[in-house]
């Protein structure tokens, strides 16, 4: 028991203090996002070649996020343009992108906007490949009406913590759940969380018996 109840004690307080970490823990300030995850290759840009996305939202931003699947060629140059109807809103450029996450600065913040296009350029030579996934797109001509869209992240400048955006996360939390008291579902959860993990220790450390080895019968 007392080994069982060290154990227990031990792999609760290694979670605790991940969990902890990473709530405090400065992390870039997410504007927006275009809701597209970047689960395979889905914008290819040659050298010279430019690809535009519908987003349906443009928040106030600085930087523009996006993931790189691949890339060939030591010239390569991605550039990124924020267009509505009234023309270009903002645009950065990153030379030589590495793989993963890459962040674009746009030269200036971006204004709040929708509909509008996002494009990108890979202006130099080589071969850019970013990382999306197939959404229904508007008046598309594919199949279905889905077309590959480039997971986009709209950033804002500064860092914070998880622990301080709390109620900016409780409201964006609350705008997806229905009823009346939509606000108080994000806490809710935290605390069945917190309950079923309580239950999971205890049910572990002093209900949870091992075995009972069958003696051999004396001859």
């Amino acid at each position: 028991m007392s080994r069982r109840l060290a154990a227990g004690a031990a792999g609760a307080a290694l979670i605790a203090t991940a969990v902890l970490a990473f709530a405090l823990g400065k992390h870039p300030v997410v504007a927006g996002t275009n809701t597209a995850a970047p689960f395979e290759a889905a914008v290819r840009l040659p050298a010279g070649v430019r690809r535009c996305q519908v987003v349906s939202r443009v928040p106030r931003a600085t930087h523009v996020r996006v993931v790189v699947d691949s890339a060939r060629g030591l010239g390569r140059e991605l550039r990124v343009a924020v267009v509505d109807r009234r023309g270009r809103i903002a645009r950065g450029t990153r030379t030589r992108p590495p793989l993963g996450g890459v962040v674009v600065h746009l030269h200036q913040r971006t204004r709040p906007t929708h509909p509008a296009k996002l494009c990108f350029t890979n202006s130099g030579g080589g071969k850019i490949v970013l990382a999306g996934e197939s959404k229904r797109v508007p008046r598309s001509s594919s199949a279905g009406g889905r077309s590959p869209v480039a997971s986009v992240v709209f950033l804002r400048p500064g860092l914070s913590s998880w622990a301080s955006r709390r109620d900016q996360i409780a409201d964006r939390f609350a705008n997806a759940q229905p009823g009346e008291h939509r606000e108080w579902w994000l806490w809710v959860a935290g605390a069945l969380a917190i309950t079923a993990a309580g239950l999971a220790f205890w049910w572990a450390v002093f209900r949870l018996e091992p075995p009972m080895r069958k003696r051999p019968d004396p001859l």
